[in-house]
């Protein structure tokens, strides 16, 4: 009996002949038609007649006179005769084979049916006639049809792609779960299902197969989220039973496990895929795998993703045991730990989602590291404990304000709060050492803060300098600012004899009347926002702005009389105060206790002005703060929050002072020097103490990239302590030779910007050929081996200077193998752009035959030295 899908394809078909004559068809069927009795093909209308005589198909030709028919007839030709005959189409009763109908449905014009088509079954050329779209099913170029055109066909109908040669896994574990091919889908005959299956794990991948299959037994889970889950069950450690119930249930009983990864893998790429496009459905993708793990009571797995967010509060958890553990001892194998914890978390798919969180969690780890570290020798000075702590402590005051904020997540929160308590129990501790060698003479070996002017500001004036007072930036903050600021083209630098940036000494106490003051007026003094201005337009010939001077009108970033003077018109040396941090730290509720770039007003303004004018910038303040973290209120009203008037003894927490230096009134006052005590009302910070936070005055100068280093300037080296980066090993060198000079410094014959630096020119000793300077045996024997002199000969006239090679090669030996590239650029004393060019002729040097022997990982900061085929290769025992 002829269905109706073949009776429509075979009258598709002679629609379509190009030969066609006739208006009647006669086919050989059972003439016992029930369906429509006529059929629409394209704009035709088609009369369908059971031919069951002679006479009722010659009733037909009359009663359709001119009009198209179909006959179903069982008549043979002599038996319908020449009457009948003579009018039908080819003058004989045609047979209908399905399958002849089906490479005509891909434009295939040769009727022989490829054996792989018809493997796939007996249920295809029904499926094909009957599901076809209007536009056909895809051509099958180069004039033959396969099984695998056709399959890929079908799948690409389903999923609702274009083109049958966009199908594969991957597009089909893209496009299952979407509502119009679910629907597709479940319109499957159960032989129509089975055959699909079939045929797309012959010719597509069992993978393939599995991910219809899940579909088709599953329709209230994303296909997707099945597959995150055997995913964990075939790739992890996974639970047998688990692994059979959920194979029943999802995929039928007898997947393949090869087929099983593959899926799993592929499911991965879509959601990495997805969760760089921000696909706002991922998560419930993600929640379904965490219900379909608990359906199968194998949590576990969950927890065990590095995909699923039961997999992220794991790693947390984690993390936040081992913070615990290294804050009640912070053993070099403790702090390891939390690196590896921190290295999990950080492996996580969701991990950046919560920015905030992570950065949490970094800074916690690098507290641990500090922890760790070598706690600093007692100082001989006040000015030797405020160089350290500008070079060391500070950062670990800048990610103290940043775990301080806490976390949603109990055990963090709990980690965070021992953190907190051993680190300041360490700065503590430092606070009160510097505090005993504190007077109020004047220092020798750090700028007091009125000598800034002639020490930092006046040599750069030579060319036009913005000097800009952030009141109450402290070196912790002045860090992160420093690292915005470098973001943004700008380039610090440092005066030629320094690798480190410089400090000053704020007055005693450090308040603004008597710091700031002293600071513009380049003189101890106390003074206001007006003798400020007189006084720095007498010692600079410059302008001076203060908080009311930059109110600007609608629309305008600055007012007009500060963008004129920071221009190219304006005076040779321009100073602004900004206020932000002062006025934050006044409140009793602020928004923050940290200050970034785009929370201070009018900084980011100002760069911008700076760099268009081509001024050299100097951030600095007139004194740093402590926070308000809970304390002792000691009601004093005789001085100011952190510092009260020299009567009676001062306590175990406080210090007295006296000197020239001191300008409180009598020239000696009593400072607080534990951060938490107050004498006045709490508010979110104070200063006027005698902490480190208080005195320590940064000083950070930057120069436009692009532009030259001032005359007697270099570009800075990274400036934060290695544990910022990294883990130091105890047995870290503290000192490796480099060469005395800026190893990129730019040459008189090329008078470039280091952030453009010639390649290869580099400063080098050039009176030996072989210096072995470092004391490391690897190094030692890389130095001394033929193959290195012959190489370095092969460089010309500029190779790099065995100093520097031996240094890289011990410190990345040190650090087995790996190094964070501003670590290595801080001991090589090398600005980040000159390191780039460094490691360039160091790859020349070493990395032979085509072998990497030094390479950049994947992160893009840490630098490899494969130790091994340095030996190797350079014949190393």
């Amino acid at each position: 009996m002829l269905d109706e899908a073949t009776l429509r394809g075979r009258l598709r078909q002679w629609r379509d002949d190009g030969k066609r004559r006739a208006n009647m068809l006669l086919l050989r069927a059972n003439p016992t038609w029930s369906g429509p009795s006529s059929l629409t093909v394209g704009d035709e209308h088609v009369h369908v007649i059971n031919g069951i005589s002679q006479l009722a198909v010659l009733d037909a030709v009359h009663q359709y006179s001119g009009e198209p028919i179909v006959v179903l007839t069982h008549l043979d030709d002599q038996q319908l005769g020449s009457a009948v005959r003579l009018r039908a189409e080819r003058y004989a009763v045609q047979s209908v084979d399905a399958w002849e109908l089906v490479p005509g449905l891909f434009k295939v014009s040769d009727p022989v049916v490829d054996r792989s088509v018809r493997e796939l079954g007996s249920w295809l050329p029904p499926f094909l006639l009957t599901r076809q779209r209007s536009a056909g099913w895809p051509i099958a170029r180069g004039g033959t049809l396969s099984g695998d055109h056709v399959i890929r066909a079908i799948l690409a109908d389903l999923i609702g792609v274009d083109s049958a040669d966009e199908v594969d896994l991957l597009a089909v574990l893209e496009h299952i779960d979407e509502p119009q091919t679910v629907a597709r889908l479940y319109d499957y005959k159960a032989d129509e299902l089975a055959g699909v299956l079939a045929a797309t794990k012959r010719h597509v991948g069992g993978s393939a197969a599995l991910a219809v299959e899940s579909k088709a037994r599953s329709k209230s889970f994303s296909t997707l989220a099945v597959a995150l889950v055997a995913d964990m069950l075939w790739n992890g450690q996974a639970d047998a039973t688990a692994r059979v119930r959920f194979d029943e249930r999802f995929l039928g009983g007898k997947a393949a496990e090869t087929d099983v990864r593959l899926l799993g893998d592929a499911a991965r790429a879509i959601i990495l895929r997805r969760e760089a496009a921000a696909d706002v459905h991922l998560n419930d993708v993600l929640r379904q795998a965490e219900a379909i793990f608990a359906d199968l009571d194998w949590t576990d797995g969950a927890s065990d993703s590095s995909v699923l967010p039961a997999g992220l509060e794991r790693r947390y958890e984690q993390l936040a045991a081992a913070i615990e553990a290294a804050a009640a001892d912070a053993s070099e194998g403790r702090t390891s730990a939390v690196d590896d914890a921190l290295a999990e978390v950080r492996a996580h798919l969701l991990a950046t989602h919560d920015a905030g969180e992570l950065l949490g969690a970094e800074m916690a780890t690098r507290l641990t590291r500090w922890l760790a570290s070598e706690p600093s020798v007692l100082p001989s000075s006040f000015g030797e404990a405020a160089t350290t702590y500008l070079h060391d402590s500070a950062w670990a005051d800048r990610a103290l304000s940043v775990i301080w904020n806490g976390s949603a997540r109990t055990a963090l929160t709990s980690a965070y709060r021992s953190l907190a308590e051993r680190v300041g129990e360490r700065r503590g501790a430092e606070d009160a050492a510097a505090a005993a060698v504190l007077t109020g003479d004047v220092p020798t070996d750090i700028a007091p803060i009125e000598s800034l002017l002639a020490r930092v500001v006046e040599p750069l004036a030579r060319e036009r300098v913005l000097l800009i007072v952030l009141d109450g930036m402290s070196a912790a903050v002045a860090a992160e600012l420093a690292d915005e600021v470098g973001r943004l083209r700008w380039v610090e630098v440092l005066p030629n004899d320094l690798t480190k940036r410089e400090a000053a000494l704020a007055t005693l106490p450090s308040v603004t009347r008597y710091s700031r003051s002293s600071l513009f007026a380049g003189r101890l003094t106390d003074g206001n926002q007006s003798t400020e201005k007189t006084a720095f337009a007498k010692l600079t010939g410059g302008m001076l702005f203060h908080k009311d001077d930059l109110r600007s009108s609608a629309g305008a970033l600055l007012p007009s009389a500060v963008e004129t003077a920071v221009s190219t018109a304006g005076p040779k040396v321009v100073g602004v105060v900004l206020n932000t941090i002062d006025d934050d730290l006044a409140k009793a509720d602020p928004d923050s206790t940290r200050w970034t770039l785009n929370r201070v007003a009018n900084l980011a303004p100002l760069l911008a002005a700076a760099a268009a004018a081509g001024r050299t910038v100097v951030l600095t303040s007139d004194h740093g703060h402590v926070i308000e973290r809970g304390g002792e209120y000691r009601a004093n009203d005789s001085g100011g929050a952190r510092w009260r008037t020299a009567t009676g003894a001062p306590a175990a927490d406080e210090v007295h002072v006296s000197g020239a230096r001191v300008l409180a009134p009598g020239g000696s006052a009593v400072l607080a020097r534990a951060e938490g005590l107050r004498y006045t009302s709490k508010a979110a910070g104070y200063h006027g103490g005698a902490a480190l936070a208080e005195l320590t005055v940064p000083i950070v100068v930057f120069r436009p990239a692009g532009a030259e280093a001032p005359k007697g300037w270099h570009d800075a080296p990274p400036q934060a302590p290695d544990w910022w980066y990294e883990r130091v090993p105890a047995e870290a060198s503290a000192d490796i030779a480099v060469p005395d000079a800026p190893v990129a410094k730019p040459t008189k014959r090329s008078a470039k910007p280091a952030d453009v630096v010639p390649m290869f020119e580099f400063a080098v000793d050039e009176s030996s050929d072989k210096q072995p300077l470092a004391s490391d045996l690897l190094s030692e024997m890389l130095l001394a081996s033929e193959l290195y002199v012959e190489q370095r000969k092969r460089l010309g006239r500029h190779p790099l200077d065995d100093a520097v090679v031996a240094s890289t090669v011990d410190l990345i030996d040190e650090r087995d193998g790996r190094v964070h590239r501003d670590v290595l650029a801080a001991r090589l004393q090398l600005a980040p752009a000159a390191l780039d060019l460094t490691l360039t002729v160091l790859r020349r040097l070493l990395n032979i035959d085509g072998y990497d022997t030094v390479t950049t990982d994947a992160d893009e900061v840490t630098i490899v030295l494969n130790r091994e085929l340095l030996r190797e290769q350079f014949n190393l025992k």
